[in-house]
Formats: C-alpha cells, structure tokens, sequence
C-alpha cells in the first residue's frame, strides 16, 4: 500500500501464559534475534531478552508489539523495558532506548 513499516530490528516470539507460569519465564516478547546494525542493536537490545513495555505500553504478545510499533513515528527514540536474564539466573528490568526506522 505504500506506506512505510516502522523497524527496530527484532524477531520475536509471544511468551504465551502457560509458558510463563510453568517455566518461570515473565510474560512478554521472546526475542528470537536481533538484526545487526538494527536501531534494536545499537540499543542494545539483545537474544533472549523478554521485551515488555514499548513507548510506555505493556506488552504481551507479538501483536501487541506489531500495533504499538506500527503507532510510533520514524525517526523518534522511544523507550523499550526489556527482561534479562542475570548471572544468578534472575530476570532484572533493563531499560533502553531505541530510534524508530522504516523499512
């Protein structure tokens, strides 16, 4: 339709509510992979965080993410609260900021 698609580089999965209550996982969006030179690397967003809030909005799923992402424009830096995992297998908030692209 011509119209641009904002990009932050990830590829992710929904952590569904089974998944978080059986393996101890925080609800959010897996990231699956990060695509290099990506505004999400240079943020420093990295594989296997679980993204949760996005410009201030809770996060829960891939679609959640699709339509915040969607709503934000090109050139803002927006905030991103991601889980990771620490050294002592503990999740901490990190929180980063990233410039929103077109693809």
């Amino acid at each position: 339709n011509g119209e641009d698609i904002c990009y932050i580089g990830i590829m992710g999965a929904t952590i569904s509510s089974y998944q978080s209550e059986n393996l101890d996982v925080p609800r959010g969006v897996y990231v699956d992979a990060v695509d290099e030179d990506s505004p999400a690397m240079t943020a420093g967003i990295q594989n296997g965080d679980i993204l949760h809030t996005l410009d201030g909005q809770e996060i829960q799923s891939m679609e959640e993410y699709a339509s915040v992402l969607q709503g934000l424009s090109k050139g803002t830096s927006t905030k991103v609260n991601v889980y990771r995992k620490n050294p002592s297998g503990e999740y901490t908030d990190v929180e980063l900021a990233v410039k929103v692209t077109v693809q």
